[in-house]
């Protein structure tokens, strides 16, 4: 087991899967090859220096698709580790390992039908585009704040429906075979999802944040910049559109926020943060607007509305894990309200700093809801004290000085609610402090073990998918055996295949152009290649970047 994987907390090892190198063909290699040797053409000195370190420091070649147990113990000696994922992983799930200084990434690779750009997560993205940046220390350490923020943030239920329907869409649009019909159902399918959200939670404010920085950031001036996000840097589009004067730039505050975004086209505007020190500033200032940072009764209202598991902390430093199902107000002098009471549903868990109270955590009391009572000191002290009996049945929560933080009785102190059986804690002088989703402790959720499953899936090849790979197949290990201009008769011959049974495969085409040009090579055959490959151009009407390949041919 590696030390990386020994970090990622029980429940979520069932993400994480082991890479099969040996399932990427020579066509997945030339799609890699062409996008990160053309995006890096693209991006010249417009990106941040940090960038072309983080690709000679993690390993990343401009050919080869990394090996990510390679770059998992070259992000170790910075800090960091890497696993590898089987595409989509649930929002929380991916922030938590962010917030561990784990970079999950996704072992698939996009097809040759999204080469310029794919909504859905890929070795490309997550590889090339996430983990240079991390070279950046002052970065580093924001990209795992804003997992930490991200991951206390409450959701909404409307949450999950919209990133069930990009996850599908993204799903749709990379499967083979997919018709045009079924990706227009998957587009509305997520406007129906979007045009069915009413307000925006905290964690929706939070991913928002992440868009326009992490994936989309900018550093520099509106009109002076240099490119950090991984959503530019590993998009062979957007790393040149982004540049056009149609492309607002604006300033980073924490205003972004306010500002949605809409992963299936080109981003209309952008945010310049001054520096990366800037971001923690920004991400400090959203935070302050958060339940996890204002608490009291704002946070039990939002813990409620989400239906989420939250981490309720008591002034004393008591915290109760589980579902809130509700709460009572009670107003004090000066017209401030507080809560008095709260409800928590079955699963409820008391902790101490993040470290579980004996005989509390959970499966003790997973089968009766909670209810705690919030009283005035005066009001409790015939709990525990001189002279007084205690409640029969009850148990005292002590700090570690052994001083009284909280009585618990399994039987009620009043009349159960709803008829069932209640457990029932009562705090003496104390008030809700910080609010926020997940647990007090990653123990709280059931354990899990790393997925067995290898990604990515050996492909089930056509006929002619088979072919056309064994063409790529000879091509590939030609140039690589430096045969020179005995390339040029196989070559050839690779075309005229080409012509007669793939008409409309342009990568492979680029590919023998490339290398005769690298050859020295000028004949009829780069003639040919040449024009058919702007023949195709206007037979996919712009959607795939053969102008902008031909464009960075020399001569």
């Amino acid at each position: 087991m590696s030390e990386t994987l020994k970090r990622v907390p029980f429940h979520l090892r069932r993400y994480v899967v082991a890479q099969d190198y040996g399932a990427y063909d020579e066509i997945d290699q030339a799609v890699w090859k062409f996008v990160l040797r053309h995006t890096n053409a693209v991006l010249g000195d417009s990106a941040h220096p940090a960038y072309r370190v983080g690709l000679e420091r993690m390993g990343i070649t401009l050919d080869r698709i990394p090996v990510l147990v390679e770059m998992d113990r070259r992000l170790t000696e910075q800090g960091w580790g890497a696993v590898c994922v089987d595409g989509f992983i649930p929002p929380r799930a991916f922030q938590e390992l962010q917030a561990c200084s784990i970079l999950p990434i996704a072992a698939d690779i996009r097809s040759l039908d999204h080469l310029a750009y794919t909504p859905a997560p890929d070795i490309i993205h997550e590889a090339a585009g996430h983990a240079p940046i991390l070279a950046d220390l002052e970065y580093a350490a924001f990209l795992r704040r804003i997992g930490e923020v991200g991951y206390r943030s409450f959701a909404l239920p409307h949450d999950e429906a919209v990133y069930q329907a990009i996850y599908a869409l993204s799903v749709v649009k990379e499967r083979a075979g997919v018709t045009a019909a079924e990706v227009r159902a998957s587009e509305r399918a997520l406007s129906d999802a979007v045009a069915a959200v009413s307000g925006v939670s905290e964690a929706a404010r939070v991913a928002r944040l992440y868009w326009w920085t992490v994936e989309y950031g900018l550093v520099g001036s509106p009109s002076d910049y240099s490119i950090y996000g991984a959503g530019i840097l590993s998009s062979l589009g957007e790393s040149h559109f982004c540049h056009a004067p149609a492309v607002e730039k604006r300033v980073l505050d924490a205003s972004c926020v306010d500002v949605d975004y809409d992963i299936t086209r080109a981003q209309p505007q952008l945010f310049v943060t001054e520096s990366f020190a800037h971001l923690m500033e920004v991400l400090e200032q959203v935070e302050a607007g958060l339940s996890q940072a204002r608490g009291g009764v704002a946070g039990l209202e939002v813990a409620q509305a989400s239906g989420e598991v939250a981490c309720v902390e008591l002034a004393s430093g008591l915290q109760i894990t589980g579902k809130l199902l509700g709460f009572e107000r009670r107003s004090t002098s000066g017209n401030a309200c507080h809560a008095s009471g709260l409800h928590f549903g079955p699963g409820w868990a008391l902790s101490l700093g993040g470290t579980p109270v004996a005989g509390f955590a959970g499966e003790d009391a997973a089968d009766a809801p909670l209810t705690l009572a919030l009283l005035p000191q005066a009001e409790a002290m015939g709990l525990e004290g001189p002279g007084a009996a205690p409640v029969e049945g009850t148990e005292v929560v002590r700090a570690e000085d052994d001083t009284p933080l909280a009585w618990v009785n399994r039987r009620a102190f009043k009349r159960d609610v709803g008829g069932g059986p209640q457990v029932h804690l009562v705090a003496a002088g104390q008030r809700v402090g910080r609010v926020s989703a997940g647990p007090a402790f990653p123990e709280y959720f059931p354990p899990t073990s790393a997925n067995p499953k290898r990604v990515p899936v050996p492909k089930v090849l056509s006929p002619e998918r088979c072919e056309l790979l064994k063409l790529y197949e000879r091509a590939y290990s030609a140039f690589r055996q430096q045969l020179g201009p005995a390339c040029v008769p196989l070559f050839e011959s690779i075309h005229e295949r080409l012509v007669v049974a793939h008409p409309r495969e342009w990568l492979l085409r680029f590919h023998l152009l490339d290398s005769l040009i690298t050859l020295g090579e000028r004949s009829r055959l780069t003639v040919e290649l040449a024009r058919e490959l702007r023949a195709l151009e206007g037979v996919y009407r712009g959607e795939q970047p053969i102008a902008t390949a031909l464009a960075g041919l020399p001569g």
